[in-house]
C-alpha cells in the first residue's frame, strides 16, 4: 500500500534536505549509502528507469574517453560501447558519420554526451539500436539524426525487450521509420521491456516520403512496457505516432509532454489489449496526464483536437484501461475541459476515474500542461554543451506554429557539417579540492554527501550539469519569401504566408529575414543563407534584405542567425520553384482546369531532358482533371514513348506520365499512363475517362499469369516481380489504346507488367498527346508544385512523321551481332524440362552475364563469387567462363533475368525442390531464417536485399565446421550469392537482425544458349500420372517430336521463349493455373494507425481460451563451460527441433563458425551439448528453433 499523503510529505522533506546538503561540502559524512541501487541514475532521473545503474551495474566500472569522430577503432564511440561497465565521456565534439544502424550490444553503460566540447556530439547517417536483452543503459545529451542517405528504414534511438534504460536530454530527427522506439509490452515475442524512462528528449521531423517501403510514413515514436515513463518530451512534425503505444502494457505513464503539428493521419494511438498476432490477451494500463497539444500547419482539421485514438479490434472481448486528465488542447476549450471528448473510439476502452498507480516510479512532481509546455521548450533536447540550430528551429516552430512535415533533411539545411573541436575531459583540480575527492580515482564510489553512491566522475558531471543555464539561442523571422505558418505575423512582424514562390522570368530571389537576441547578455553577430545544405551568402548583421540568384529547379531556402555566444537558430524553410525559360521544342504547354499555381506551370527542354512543372489533381473517381500538360495535336494513330528521369515524390498519389485528351477541358475524355508513388512504393497504372465528365477509372497492369500488379500489402519494388519500369509507351489504333512499359525501352515485354489495352468508343480523330503532371493538390496546408523530368521522347503519327529528337541523350542501339538465348516460360507445371545445345555453352554460343540493377556496378556482381572460397560459378558471372550441361527447374516458379550481349531476357527460376516452402518467412529477432536441401549437386544463386551493416550467413551441416563468412553490405542493395551445393545436404541461411528482401532462390547447372540455325533438343519429362500436352516456341519455329517426350526445333535469329504444358492423364487439355504468388512475410513491427491503415487490425479471429499446445523450450538455460555449450531442452512438439551455437567476432557482427544439431521429439527433457572453438574476444550466441525455423526462444548471449 502507498500512503500518498505521507509520501508527498516525505518528498517535500527530501527536497528541503537536498537543498541543505547542497550548501555543505560533498565529502562531509551527512549520511551513508548502503548500496547504489536506491539512488536515481542521476539527479533528476524520474519514472520507471530512475534507478538505472548504468556502468555502476558492473563490478568494476571504467572510464572511456572518446577521442575521435571515427566510425570504428580505438578512441571511437563504437569502441567505447564495445565493452560493458564503461562510463563514456567525450574529448571531441562534432559529427560522427554512421554507415547504418549503430547497435549497443553490451549492458551497464553510462553515456555522457554533455561532456563533449564545442557544439556537442551528433550521430548522422544511422540510428542507435539497443540490442535485445541489454539492460542498465544511461544515455544523456546525444543527438541522433539518421536521415535517408544510407538507405534502409532507420529509427532514431530504440530498443525492445530491455530493462533499466533511461534516455535523458537526447535529440532525434530525420528518421525514416520512427525516432524514439523504446518498447515491448507483449509477452508474445519475449520478455516485456521494463523500467524504462524517456525524459526531456526531442523526437522531431521524421521523414514522410523517404525510403519506407510503405511510401508515406513520417512517424514519431513507439513506447511502452512495464513500469515505463514518458515525460517532458517534445514530439513535433510527424504524420502519426505521436506517440504510438505498444500492446499489453502492464503500466505506462505518459505525462507532461508537448505534442505539436501531428499531420494528416493521427496523433497518438495504440495500447491494444492483445499481442500482435493475438496470441496473448492482456489489457494495457495507461496514464495520459497533463500533456500539451498544439496543432500546426500540417495538422489535418479533422484530427486537430484528437488526444488519442483507441486501438481495439475486439472490444467485446477485452478493453485496455485508460486514465485521461489534464491534457491541454490549444484552441479547443471543450476538449481541454473534458479530455474524453478528444479520444476517438472511446467506447473500446475502459475509462478509469483514477490514475494507474505507478508506485515508487511516479513522478516526484507533475506540472500542469501549461507549465510543462514552458519547461519542455526551455530545457528539452541535447541542450548541453549547446542547443544546436536545428533543435532551436523546432522549438521556435512550436512557439510560432510554423514548419512542415518534411521528406528529407536537405529541405531544412540538415546536412550542414558541425565543426569538430577537441579538448581532454577531466575533473578540475579545484572541484576535487572543494568537494573532498582527494586522491580517489574517478570510478570510486562517493561515500557521503549529495552525490553519495555515484562514482566521482559521475558526481562531477552531475554537479556541472545542474549548474548550467538554459539555452539562449536567438530568434529569426523570415518575412519574404513565403514560409509555412498558421499566422500572418510572427513576433509582431508581417510575413509572406502565401503560396510558395515561383520564379518565371529571372532567377533572382529577394530574401528578407530579421534576427533578435533572446537574452540581455547576447547580440546577433551574423546571418547565413542556405540553399538546401549549401551556404550561399553570409551577412554580418541582424537583418538581411538581399537577392539570391538561383538555377532552374526546386530550392529549399533558409537562414541561420548566430549570437555572440556561438548559439544559432535555423529559420523555417521557404520553397522556391525556378522554372526554366527554355523552349520545349515542337510541344505546347497548357494548364488543364484551375490549379493551385494558376498560370505558373510550364514545360522546357534542356540537354535532352523535358521538364514539366505544374500542379493539380488527376485520379480515379474524378469527373474532371486539373494538371499541367505538354502536348502536340496528333491526327489519327500514333506511337509515343518516353523514359522517366524524375518522378515527383512529396505525396502519395501524385502522378506524371503520358496523356491523351480529346480537348483541353478538365472533363475531357482521356487516358493516361501514369507513374507515381502510393502506399508500398512507386508504381505505374492506367487512368482513363471514356465519356465526358464521367468518373475516371484505374486499370493496373498484370503479369503474364494474369495477376494484377497493384499496391497491395505484398507489393515491394525490391522484388524482381514488382520492379518499376523506366520506359512508358502509348499507342493508338482507332479506338484502342495500348499501354506498355519496359525496363530497356526496346523490349516492351521485359518488365513483369504486360501490355494492356483500353477502348474509348468513337474517339476523336485529332487528339492532344503528350506528358502531364499533377501535384495531388488539396492534401498539404500549403500546396506544392510538382517537377517531373523525362528523356528519350519519341512521338510518331500514322504518317510516320517523327518528333525531332534532341541529340544530347543518345538512344540505346542494338548490339552489332545477333542475340540468341533460350528462355523458359513460367507456365510449367508438374514436370522437369532439360534443354541441350549441340555446340554447348561457351563453345561458339553467346556469353551470358547476370544483369545488375542500375544502381549496382557491373563488377560488384562478379566479386561475390569469391566470398565462398569453394569452386567457381558456372553461371557466367560477367561473361567469365561457361560449361556444358542442362538447366533443370521445378514448380512454384519465379522470374529471373539474364543479359545476353546487352539484351535483357528472362529465364525460369524455381524452388530448390518441391519440399522448400515459399515464401521464406521473416522471424524476429533473428531476421530472415530459412533452410533448403538440394536433391542433386549444382549451383545455388541467392538474390537478397540486405540492410546496411547487417550480415548474411550460410551454414552447411554436411561438412564439419563448414560455414561461409558473413558479407556485410554498406548500403541497401541487391546482393547476389552463387554457392556450390551438394545433394542431400541441409543448408541453413539467415541474416542477423536484417529485414531483408528475398528476391529469388535459383538452383541451376547453367543457362543455355544456341546459335542461329542450330538444332535445339528439348526433353520434357512429366511426373507420374501426367503427359506432355504441348511444347511451343514463341518465335513460331516448328517443334518436332522425335520420340517419347523428346522434341527439337531450329534456333531462329532472335531470342525465344519455350513453354511447356503438362496435363493429368484422363483430364481434358487445359491451360495450367498460374502458380500462386508468395504471400508477404510476417513482420513484428506494430501496425499503423487504425484510422487510415487497415493493417492495424489483426487478421486473427477473436481470442478464445488458449489451448494446451506442446512446445519446445529450455528446461535449463544454456551454459558455457570449457568450450562446450550445454542445455536441457524439452521438445514435445512431435517434430524435430534445432539447437544452434554461433561464434561471432568481437564486434558481434561477423559470424565465424556455427554448429547446429537436431533435438528429436521426446516427452522428457534432453541434455544436449555442442563443442565449438572460439577465442576470448569472440561472442557466443545460442538459438532454439522448431522444424520450420520459427524461433522458440530469444537469442541468448553467453558470457565467457
Amino acid at each position: 500500500m502507498i500512503l500518498r499523503g505521507e509520501k508527498n510529505c516525505l518528498k517535500k522533506f527530501c527536497s528541503a534536505f537536498a537543498v541543505l546538503l547542497a550548501l555543505l561540502t560533498l565529502a562531509l559524512p551527512v549520511h551513508t549509502v548502503f548500496g547504489a541501487d536506491n539512488i536515481p541514475a542521476f539527479p533528476g532521473a524520474e519514472g520507471g528507469g530512475k534507478y538505472t545503474l548504468g556502468a555502476r551495474g558492473a563490478s568494476s566500472p571504467t572510464v572511456y574517453h572518446v577521442t575521435n569522430l571515427n566510425t570504428k577503432g580505438a578512441g571511437s564511440f563504437a569502441d567505447a560501447v564495445s565493452k560493458p561497465g564503461r562510463i563514456i565521456v567525450f574529448d571531441v565534439g562534432g559529427t560522427i558519420h554512421l554507415n547504418g544502424t549503430f547497435t549497443i550490444k553490451n549492458s551497464n553503460l553510462t553515456i555522457l554526451g554533455q561532456t563533449a566540447p564545442g557544439d556537442g556530439i551528433t550521430l548522422l547517417g544511422g540510428d542507435i539500436s539497443i540490442a535485445n536483452g541489454v539492460r542498465n543503459i544511461i544515455m544523456r545529451y546525444l543527438r541522433v539524426r539518421p536521415t535517408d542517405i544510407n538507405g534502409g528504414e532507420p529509427d532514431g534511438i530504440g530498443g525492445r525487450w530491455n530493462k533499466n534504460i533511461i534516455l535523458d536530454h537526447c535529440s532525434t530527427s530525420w528518421g525514416v521509420d520512427e525516432l524514439l522506439t523504446l518498447y515491448a509490452g507483449s509477452t508474445e515475442s519475449g520478455t516485456p521491456s521494463s523500467n524504462m524512462t524517456v525524459q526531456n528528449c526531442l523526437a522531431t521531423e521524421s521523414l514522410r516520403m523517404s525510403n519506407h517501403f510503405k511510401g508515406a510514413h513520417g512517424y514519431g515514436a513507439i513506447f511502452g512496457g512495464t513500469n515505463s515513463t514518458w515525460h517532458h518530451n517534445l514530439l513535433a512534425h510527424h504524420d502519426s505516432r505521436s506517440p504510438r503505444l505498444d500492446r499489453e502494457l502492464q503500466n505506462t505513464d505518459v505525462r507532461n509532454n508537448v505534442i505539436c503539428n501531428w499531420g494528416q493521419t493521427n496523433s497518438a494511438y495504440g495500447a491494444e489489449p492483445y499481442s500482435y498476432n493475438n496470441v496473448t490477451q492482456t489489457p494495457s494500463n495507461v496514464n495520459w496526464i497533463n500533456n500539451y497539444y498544439k496543432f500546426g500547419p500540417g495538422t489535418a482539421s479533422k484530427i486537430k483536437s484528437r488526444i488519442f485514438d483507441i486501438s481495439n479490434a475486439y472490444p467485446d472481448v477485452s478493453k485496455s484501461n485508460f486514465y485521461f486528465d489534464g491534457n491541454y488542447i490549444y484552441g479547443d476549450a471543450n476538449v481541454t475541459a473534458n479530455n474524453w471528448n478528444g479520444v476517438n473510439n472511446s467506447s473500446a476502452a475502459n475509462k478509469l476515474s483514477a490514475p494507474i498507480d505507478m508506485g515508487e516510479y511516479e513522478l516526484s512532481e507533475t506540472q500542469s500542461a501549461e507549465e510543462a509546455y514552458n519547461t519542455v521548450l526551455s530545457d528539452a533536447g541535447a541542450t548541453l554543451p549547446k542547443r544546436d540550430s536545428i533543435d532551436a528551429r523546432i522549438i521556435a516552430d512550436v512557439k510560432n506554429q510554423t514548419g512542415r512535415i518534411i521528406n528529407n533533411a536537405n529541405e531544412v539545411a540538415g546536412l550542414v557539417e558541425m565543426p569538430a573541436t577537441k579538448r581532454v575531459f577531466s575533473i578540475p583540480d579545484d572541484w576535487k579540492s572543494e568537494n573532498g575527492m582527494g586522491t580517489a580515482s574517478e570510478t570510486e564510489i562517493v561515500k557521503s554527501g549529495q552525490y553519495a553512491g555515484y562514482t566521482w566522475i559521475e558526481a562531477y558531471v552531475n554537479d556541472w550539469t545542474l549548474k548550467q543555464s538554459a539555452p539562449t539561442n536567438p530568434s529569426i523571422v523570415v518575412t519574404n519569401p513565403a514560409i509555412q505558418s498558421i499566422s500572418d505575423t510572427i513576433d509582431g512582424k508581417q510575413i509572406n504566408n502565401g503560396n510558395w514562390e515561383v520564379l518565371t522570368v529571372d532567377f533572382d530571389l529577394n530574401y528578407c529575414a530579421e534576427a533578435s537576441p533572446s537574452s540581455d547578455d547576447t547580440y546577433i553577430t551574423k546571418i547565413e543563407i542556405y540553399d538546401g545544405s549549401k551556404l550561399v551568402k553570409t551577412v554580418n548583421d541582424s537583418a538581411v534584405n538581399t537577392d539570391i540568384t538561383l538555377t532552374p529547379g526546386t530550392h529549399y531556402i533558409s537562414s541561420r542567425a548566430y549570437n555572440n555566444k556561438g548559439e544559432s537558430t535555423q529559420s523555417p524553410t521557404s520553397i522556391v520553384y525556378a522554372k526554366s525559360c527554355s523552349d520545349p521544342g515542337s510541344f505546347s504547354h497548357a494548364q488543364i482546369g484551375t490549379t493551385a499555381f494558376n498560370g505558373k506551370g510550364g514545360s522546357s527542354l534542356d540537354n535532352g531532358v523535358y521538364t514539366i512543372m505544374g500542379s493539380g489533381a488527376i485520379g480515379a473517381g474524378k469527373g474532371s482533371d486539373t494538371c499541367d500538360f505538354m502536348y502536340q495535336e496528333i491526327k489519327g494513330d500514333f506511337d509515343i514513348s518516353v523514359k522517366t528521369e524524375q518522378v515527383p515524390k512529396f505525396e502519395n498519389g501524385e502522378l506524371c506520365g503520358i496523356m491523351l485528351r480529346e480537348n483541353l477541358n478538365g472533363n475531357s475524355r482521356m487516358a493516361m499512363l501514369s507513374d507515381g508513388w502510393l502506399k508500398y512504393g512507386e508504381n505505374v497504372k492506367a487512368i482513363y475517362r471514356t465519356s465526358q465528365g464521367s468518373s475516371a477509372k484505374v486499370s493496373w497492369f498484370r503479369n503474364s499469369s494474369g495477376k494484377e500488379i497493384s499496391n497491395s500489402d505484398s507489393y515491394d519494388t525490391s522484388k524482381s516481380e514488382y520492379r518499376v519500369p523506366k520506359y512508358l509507351r502509348m499507342q493508338r489504333k482507332g479506338d484502342v489504346i495500348t499501354l506498355s512499359v519496359s525496363d530497356s525501352g526496346t523490349n516492351w515485354r521485359d518488365n513483369p507488367r504486360q501490355p494492356q489495352t483500353i477502348t474509348i468508343s468513337g474517339l476523336a480523330e485529332t487528339l492532344y498527346v503528350g506528358l502531364a503532371v499533377d501535384s495531388i493538390q488539396g492534401t498539404p496546408r500549403k500546396e506544392y508544385m510538382a517537377e517531373a523530368k523525362f528523356s528519350n521522347l519519341k512521338l510518331t503519327d500514322e504518317n510516320a512523321t517523327p518528333t525531332p529528337q534532341p541529340t544530347a541523350t543518345p538512344e540505346p542501339t542494338e548490339p552489332p551481332i545477333p542475340k540468341y538465348e533460350i528462355a523458359i516460360d513460367e507456365n510449367i507445371q508438374n514436370g522437369t524440362i532439360e534443354i541441350e545445345t549441340e555446340s554447348g555453352i561457351g563453345s561458339g554460343g553467346n556469353k551470358i552475364t547476370w544483369l545488375a540493377d542500375d544502381n549496382i556496378p557491373a563488377d560488384a556482381v562478379e566479386g561475390v563469387t569469391n566470398i565462398f572460397g569453394n569452386g567457381k560459378a558456372v553461371l557466367n558471372i560477367n561473361g567469365k567462363d561457361s560449361s556444358d550441361g542442362t538447366f533443370t527447374f521445378w514448380d512454384s516458379v519465379q522470374w529471373n533475368y539474364v543479359d545476353v550481349n546487352g539484351s535483357r531476357t528472362k529465364v525460369l527460376k524455381g524452388e530448390i525442390n518441391p519440399s522448400v516452402q515459399f515464401p521464406l518467412s521473416l522471424y524476429e529477432p533473428f531476421g530472415n531464417v530459412f533452410s533448403f536441401t538440394p536433391n542433386r549437386p549444382g549451383y545455388l544463386t541467392l538474390e537478397l536485399f540486405l540492410n546496411p551493416g547487417k550480415p548474411f550467413n550460410l551454414y552447411d551441416d554436411a561438412t564439419e565446421s563448414y560455414f561461409i563468412k558473413s558479407y556485410v553490405p554498406s548500403s541497401a542493395e541487391l546482393n547476389t550469392y552463387v554457392i556450390p551445393v551438394e545433394a542431400d545436404s541441409r543448408y541453413y541461411a539467415w541474416a542477423n537482425g536484417s529485414k531483408i528482401g528475398l528476391k529469388s532462390v535459383t538452383f541451376s547447372d547453367k543457362v543455355p544458349t544456341a546459335k542461329e540455325g542450330e538444332t535445339v533438343k528439348i526433353i520434357a519429362s512429366p511426373e507420374d500420372g501426367y503427359f506432355v500436352n504441348s511444347i511451343n516456341v514463341d518465335s513460331g519455329s516448328v517443334v518436332e517430336k522425335t520420340d517419347e517426350n523428346n522434341y527439337t526445333f531450329t534456333m531462329p535469329a532472335q531470342n525465344v521463349v519455350i513453354s511447356a504444358q503438362f496435363s493429368k492423364i484422363g483430364e481434358p487439355t487445359s491451360t495450367p493455373a498460374p502458380t500462386a504468388e508468395p504471400t508477404a512475410p510476417p513482420t513484428a513491427e506494430p501496425s499503423a494507425s487504425p484510422t487510415t491503415e487497415p493493417s492495424a487490425t489483426p487478421s486473427a479471429n477473436p481470442p478464445t481460451a488458449t489451448p494446451n499446445i506442446p512446445g519446445i523450450y529450455y528446461k535449463e538455460y544454456p551454459k558455457l563451460e570449457n568450450g562446450k555449450v550445454t542445455a536441457e531442452i524439452v521438445n514435445t512438439k512431435n517434430k524435430n527441433a534445432l539447437f544452434a551455437v554461433a561464434v561471432y567476432d568481437e564486434t558481434n557482427t561477423i559470424l565465424k563458425d556455427i554448429k547446429v544439431i537436431e533435438i528429436p521429439y521426446s516427452s522428457d527433457s534432453q541434455s544436449q551439448n555442442i563443442e565449438i572453438a572460439f577465442s576470448e574476444k569472440d561472442n557466443i550466441k545460442v538459438y532454439l528453433w522448431d522444424d520450420l525455423l520459427s524461433p522458440q526462444n530469444d537469442v541468448i548471449s553467453l558470457e565467457q
